[in-house]
């Protein structure tokens, strides 16, 4: 029996190779390694891992393995611990599951390294090369570049109409954050709520009874995925336009509302969905279309396209929303309006906002007795408005 350290040197980071527990494995624990685990370590080709001896703080030495090609994404990072025999774990070698990459993309602070790290997942979910759900445990917050600096809401300075080149920055890069934060809450979903997983049964009959507790089948999680790969696209997308004018993401502050809606439903699956693309999302079907119509008067056709497939996926981003909470109402035997509206009520800080965008909401399956009864008196719209 050897062990082997996960660990770090330099920039290079050291793990055994697919861990039970995968990117869980923490920099500093020790693991045990049996023969069996080195003969099917040793069943990768040589070019996929590198081994060297490593002395440790206590004076311990272990074996350490750096990955490398396909491998090295999934421990992309690590956290300190004391290094101490009592972190000895028994290790095996474990697939790539969808949970883990949600965390790996989670953990990711560099936002092109995020959205280009989850384009690549949704890729390997779709042609099959990840094909568990798996149960990785997802950060309380995800990771984030030092810029842009975070504000709260209300510290945010007020954005300027017209079509100025510094105004039309400032708004890019608002969508752009808004993207960002999409990005993450498509595979927050992911992976918090993969313990409701439930494979379906090929040999059940058609007409079998409910089972008897509520799940998700693999539909849920592909929903997700390619929602996390739009706004993955969005993302770069905008980042390219930024581009254009001379600016970059991260350049100007922006806030963290977004993710505070996370954190307030992070324990109930129903206010989730609520709250995230039945409301922030719908949100963006009621703003975009102005925003569209600024950038045409503009002779921005450029910025206007990309804002147009903005919406359109966004649409299909809602729908996603709405069909898997109709789901949990239906199984649950509860009334989706007053459900939806009551759940609104609770977790949402503050009214929904007028004016709507009827018809794209009807698209996304969002009925208008659902959210008018929520919505505040009528208000003139600001074309700029980004206030989900």
């Amino acid at each position: 029996t050897y062990s082997i350290y996960v660990g770090n040197n330099g920039e290079d980071f050291y793990y055994p190779a697919l861990v039970e527990g995968g990117i869980n494995a923490v920099a500093g624990e020790l693991y045990e390694l049996t023969e069996e685990h080195l003969a099917k370590l040793d069943e990768f080709e040589s070019d996929d891992y590198t081994c060297v001896e490593t002395t440790l703080d206590d004076g311990l030495k272990a074996l350490a393995y750096q990955l490398k090609s396909q491998f090295t994404p999934l421990f992309s990072k690590a956290h300190p611990q004391l290094h101490s025999q009592e972190h000895l774990k028994t290790w095996e070698l474990t697939p790539l599951t969808l949970s883990m990459a949600a965390v790996d993309v989670l953990n990711t602070a560099d936002a092109r390294d995020k959205a280009e790290k989850t384009r690549e997942y949704a890729k390997a979910w779709s042609d099959g090369e990840i094909v568990s759900i798996g149960l990785t445990l997802p950060p309380d917050r995800p990771a984030r570049p030092e810029n842009p600096k975070l504000l709260a809401p209300t510290e945010m300075p007020k954005r300027r109409g017209g079509g100025s080149k510094e105004n039309k920055i400032a708004l890019l890069h608002a969508i752009a954050h808004i993207e960002l934060n999409a990005i993450d809450l498509a595979w927050d979903i992911v992976a918090r709520f993969a313990s409701l997983y439930g494979p379906a049964d090929p040999k059940a009959k058609k007409k079998s009874r409910a089972p008897k507790n509520f799940t998700l089948p693999d539909q849920f999680f592909s929903d997700w995925v390619k929602v996390a790969d739009d706004e993955a696209k969005h993302h770069l997308m905008l980042q390219d336009r930024l581009a254009d004018m001379n600016a970059a993401y991260g350049e100007l502050p922006a806030h963290d509302g977004l993710w505070e809606a996370a954190e307030r439903t992070a324990h109930d699956f129903p206010a989730r969905l609520a709250v995230v693309p039945m409301v922030l999302e719908a949100r963006g079907l009621d703003v975009t279309p102005n925003m569209i119509s600024s950038m045409i008067q503009q002779g921005d056709e450029k910025t206007a396209s990309m804002l147009r497939i903005i919406h359109d996926d966004e649409v299909t981003h809602v729908r996603a929303g709405t069909v898997w909470f109709e789901s949990w109402c239906a199984y649950h035997s509860k009334d989706i309006e007053e459900t939806w509206q009551a759940l609104v009520r609770e977790y949402f800080n503050g009214p929904l906002k007028k004016p709507f965008n009827h018809p794209s909401r009807e698209d996304a399956g969002m009925l208008r007795d659902w959210y008018e009864p929520l919505a505040e008196e009528f208000k003139k719209p600001d074309e700029n408005s980004l206030d989900e």
